[in-house]
């Protein structure tokens, strides 16, 4: 029962227990929905002193309560001390910005991911939402490369987050190519993940 533990953890303010549980069990929290005592944990652990990969977590968090000003908050202090920005941490990054609108932020943020990020996964999320960005931008070439460089990552990882954005963004490419039959293609393929 991580969650039960972590809002014990947290309300006796034990910062380094905290810090266990986000790291065993975090994702699965996140990932479950269960955000609130991710995010009261993680503020628990002094900010000079939180681990990265705890301001990752709960940035996260803060994005899927809503709270972009505090998730990205939490990614700018996760990228403290890195020349590489991991592709989970710059996708993330990435699609803050676009969700605000701001595209020439958001594609400066996935062009800075690392492309190379062994995160297969992460790596296929990069690609696609910065496939996403230029669709909206309408660089049909630059999206169509990226769309197939992110189906090819999400394929090889067989992360089904991954998979789904994949197609939804060769949905897009196939729309903007007039392809009806590869359009709904890949928006089933994306239903299916």
């Amino acid at each position: 029962q991580p969650s039960e533990a972590l809002a014990y953890w947290t309300k006796l303010g034990d910062a380094d227990a905290c810090m266990r549980v986000l790291r065993q069990r975090g994702t699965e929290l996140v990932a479950s929905g269960r955000v609130r005592p991710v995010v009261d944990a993680a503020q628990v652990i002094p900010g000079d002193e939180r681990p990265s990969d705890i301001d990752a977590l709960a940035g996260e968090a803060w994005l899927l309560l809503g709270e972009w000003d505090e998730a990205m908050a939490c990614y700018r202090r996760a990228l403290r001390g890195r020349r590489k920005v991991p592709a989970g941490l710059a996708w993330r990054i990435g699609l803050l910005h676009h969700l605000r609108g701001e595209l020439d932020d958001a594609v400066a943020a996935y062009d800075g991911g690392d492309e190379s990020d062994p995160d297969l996964a992460a790596r296929a999320l990069l690609l696609s939402w910065s496939a996403g960005a230029r669709w909206l931008r309408g660089d049909l070439e630059r999206c169509r490369s990226l769309a197939s460089d992110a189906l090819t990552a999400a394929r090889a990882s067989g992360d089904h987050r991954a998979l789904a954005n994949a197609h939804t963004v060769s949905a897009m490419v196939a729309a903007l190519d007039g392809d009806r039959d590869a359009n709904d293609a890949h928006y089933l393929r994306a239903l299916d993940h």
